[in-house]
């Protein structure tokens, strides 16, 4: 059995359990949308804000920056990496601001010819083979 009630813009459902006793669960209505209070006063319109947090775990910062774990902890061993900022023996976090001006600013490789690989490929192929 499930009721659907609205109070201020907002929809509660209340569906009951197993045991037949009633349970509650409330959803948000997402659309923005100005509403009345009793006493007549308008609100102002509710805004979604993404709201980035200050200072970022590990796996949260290499979400920022788009990169695998794995990828973000080996970045931290370059040289123009910022240094995280230690709260406790096992708590560090990493300032989203400085990741992202890290990353901008960070040394571009010149972009080579051909991969170093296939450079290597070619002169060990072009050597005379070893005499006997």
């Amino acid at each position: 059995m499930q009721q659907q009630t609205t109070t201020s813009g907002h929809d509660i459902r209340q569906t009951a359990n197993a045991h037949g006793a009633p349970a509650t669960a409330k959803t948000l209505s997402a659309s923005p949308s100005t509403t009345t209070t009793d006493s007549g006063d308008k609100k102002a319109k509710k805004v979604a804000v993404l709201i980035t947090p200050a200072l970022l775990t590990d796996r949260e910062a290499a979400a920022l920056l788009n990169v695998g774990l794995r990828t973000f902890l080996g970045l931290q061993n370059e040289a123009w990496f910022p240094a995280p900022v230690v709260l406790s023996a096992r708590a560090k976090r990493h300032v989203a601001s400085e990741l992202l001006a890290a990353v901008v600013n960070r040394p571009r490789p010149k972009r080579a010819a051909e991969p170093v690989q296939l450079a290597a490929g070619k002169a060990s192929a072009k050597r005379p083979p070893v005499a006997a």
